[in-house]
């Protein structure tokens, strides 16, 4: 006759609607439940971490426009390729200002001030989305 070992055992979990007991079923636990507060928390910090490297990539465009900086260059070249997709629908809203090789290029401020505004509504959203109690939203109405 066989034993059974650790690493052998199965769970038997509890019958669902009066059926019989599944055996070799997983127990849930509430850890391994995703709660819809922690959806939209983990949610919003996706939404301000993608803002933070589209921020991030357009500031360095700014700046490498700004002080001129060789278009040749490797690292040039791989920032405005990047930044490029993100930039565009903004570019030649706004002429850019020249002095010399320097371009301060305003179609990218108002680029990195459409994305935090969008990011900022996302995120809004998903804070509108939790639900609150009848108390607490008369409350707000109130204040």
């Amino acid at each position: 006759m066989e034993t059974m070992t650790s690493e052998q055992t199965t769970s038997v979990m509890p019958a669902e609607r009066g059926g019989a007991p599944t055996i070799g079923a997983k127990p849930i636990n509430a850890q391994s439940v995703v709660s819809p507060i922690r959806l939209r928390f983990r949610s919003s910090q996706i939404v301000w971490y993608l803002l933070g490297v589209i921020e991030i990539l357009l500031a360095l465009r700014f700046v490498l426009k700004f002080i001129g900086a060789n278009v040749s260059a490797g690292f040039t070249r791989f920032i405005y390729a990047v930044s490029s997709p993100l930039a565009g629908s903004f570019m030649n809203v706004v002429d850019p200002s020249q002095i010399g090789r320097s371009i301060f290029d305003w179609s990218i401020i108002l680029a990195i001030i459409i994305y935090a505004l969008i990011a900022w509504g996302l995120v809004k959203l998903l804070v509108m989305s939790q639900p609150t109690s009848d108390q607490e939203a008369h409350n707000k109405l109130d204040s």
